[in-house]
């Protein structure tokens, strides 16, 4: 018999809604930060200024909150495991793994990718100043947090 066999799975209304959140919230994160690349590529393909309405207008002043919804991964994960009732515990390493590599997507998040948003926004409404620095460190900066939230969640399926 098998290690996955041996688990109980857990049940109860409760825990379908949390995981529900939790699978929401990495899909609006994941989805927002992924759109930030793609606006920052499309940014850097712009030329001579003729920047299209579409990324103006998703870099206009303000914070990307669909972004931050990658904060509430952890803090959803942390009540499924409470919820889970012992079914799931803080010493798998799967939970480990997966908190673990939410720490390196976090940061990446608030070290590089959302203050080099907040550079793009500044740079549009000062005619372009710094433009292109910041739109290639949101390109790469949301490629290095998909590519982060993609391993952690096949990790969460997966539970090696």
């Amino acid at each position: 018999m098998t290690a996955a066999a041996n688990h109980s799975v857990p049940t109860g209304a409760g825990f379908d809604i949390l995981l529900l959140l939790h699978v929401a919230a990495v899909v609006v994160g994941l989805l927002a930060v992924a759109a930030s690349g793609v606006m920052a590529l499309r940014l850097q393909g712009a030329k001579g200024g003729d920047l299209p309405p579409s990324v103006a207008a998703y870099f206009a002043p303000g914070t990307n909150w669909p972004g931050r919804a990658v904060h509430a991964v952890p803090v959803l994960g942390l009540l499924l495991v409470w919820a889970s009732h012992g079914a799931y515990d803080f010493g798998q390493s799967w939970v480990q793994w997966g908190l673990g590599l939410w720490v390196v997507a976090a940061g990446l998040c608030e070290g590089l990718l959302f203050p080099s948003e907040r550079r793009v926004q500044g740079a549009l409404a000062d005619a372009g100043e710094g433009l292109a620095a910041a739109g290639r460190t949101v390109t790469w900066s949301a490629a290095a947090v998909v590519a982060v939230l993609v391993a952690a969640s096949a990790v969460m399926v997966v539970k090696p």
